[in-house]
């Protein structure tokens, strides 16, 4: 089934959800069908984080979203990735905590 109106968080942070600062793209994996339409990220216990720009694919291929760091890479701490997807009529918000080594 699809996901409801709820933001789906996951506080792990596995080797598939780890980048380097230097890293200027990275992937984000959506259900068939699926489009990214926002991208935001939160540094955790932060009150105010960045309002970075995320530029990216909105419609995957084969199921993987290409995602550009703003200014080149985000710099190295963990952060909670909010992604905001639609397929068709519905929307929903993904929140993922990725982890950004030096």
């Amino acid at each position: 089934g699809l996901p409801d109106a709820d933001p789906v968080v996951s506080t792990d942070c596995s080797p598939a959800t780890a980048i380097t600062a230097s890293d200027a793209l990275f992937g984000v994996s959506l259900p068939e069908g699926a489009r990214l339409t926002r991208i935001s990220a939160l540094v955790p216990d932060v009150i105010r984080s960045p309002d970075w720009l995320f530029r990216f694919s909105a419609d995957p291929t084969d199921g993987l979203a290409v995602v550009v760091a703003p200014n080149g890479g985000l710099p190295a701490r963990e952060y909670e990735l909010v992604l905001h997807v639609a397929m068709g009529q519905m929307t929903w918000s993904v929140s993922q905590r990725i982890c950004v080594s030096g």
